[in-house]
């Protein structure tokens, strides 16, 4: 007859690996990891605002020049009328 499995060791190793990955979190690289991808993430949040603000600022900055081309046209129109 063919050798059975001890199915109480089996369990048992399986007991003492969930354990261990249980610990895993606490081990001090995945700790640092997990607080570099906390900062990595805040940085690009901060930047995605950054980005944002300048989208923006460059859109009034565009809608200015317009203005000003807008009233260089006009001027140039009236001195050419005269």
């Amino acid at each position: 007859m063919a050798t059975q499995p001890d199915f109480e060791r089996l369990a048992s190793g399986f007991t003492a690996v969930a354990e261990e990955i249980r610990k895993l979190p606490e081990v001090p690289v995945i700790n640092e990891g997990r607080a570099i991808l906390e900062s990595i993430n805040g940085l690009r949040q901060h930047m995605d605002q950054q980005f944002d603000r300048l989208r923006a600022d460059v859109s009034t900055l565009r809608a200015d020049i317009n203005t000003v081309n807008t009233r260089l046209k006009d001027l140039e129109s009236r001195m050419h009328a005269e």
